[in-house]
Protein backbone atom coordinates (compact mmCIF):
# COMPACT_ATOMS: atom_id res chain seq x y z
CA UNK A 1 0.00 0.00 0.00
CA UNK A 2 1.01 3.64 -0.24
CA UNK A 3 1.33 3.86 3.54
CA UNK A 4 3.89 1.05 3.57
CA UNK A 5 5.90 2.68 0.78
CA UNK A 6 5.87 5.99 2.62
CA UNK A 7 6.97 4.30 5.85
CA UNK A 8 9.82 2.51 4.08
CA UNK A 9 10.96 5.76 2.47
CA UNK A 10 10.84 7.46 5.86
CA UNK A 11 12.91 4.69 7.46
CA UNK A 12 15.53 4.99 4.70
CA UNK A 13 15.86 8.71 5.41
CA UNK A 14 16.09 8.10 9.15
CA UNK A 15 18.72 5.39 8.75
CA UNK A 16 20.78 7.48 6.34
CA UNK A 17 20.91 10.39 8.77
CA UNK A 18 21.12 8.33 11.95
CA UNK A 19 24.95 8.12 12.10
CA UNK A 20 25.41 11.87 11.79
CA UNK A 21 22.72 12.54 14.39
CA UNK A 22 24.27 10.09 16.84
CA UNK A 23 27.62 11.82 16.34
CA UNK A 24 26.04 15.20 17.10
CA UNK A 25 24.28 13.81 20.19
CA UNK A 26 27.52 12.22 21.37
CA UNK A 27 29.34 15.54 21.06
CA UNK A 28 26.58 17.39 22.90
CA UNK A 29 26.47 14.84 25.72
CA UNK A 30 30.27 14.93 26.01
CA UNK A 31 30.22 18.72 26.24
CA UNK A 32 27.46 18.74 28.87
CA UNK A 33 29.28 16.11 30.93
CA UNK A 34 32.53 18.05 30.87
CA UNK A 35 30.84 21.33 31.84
CA UNK A 36 28.93 19.75 34.74
CA UNK A 37 32.14 18.46 36.37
Amino acid sequence: TEDVDALRAFMVVVESGWDSRLAELAEESAESDSTEE
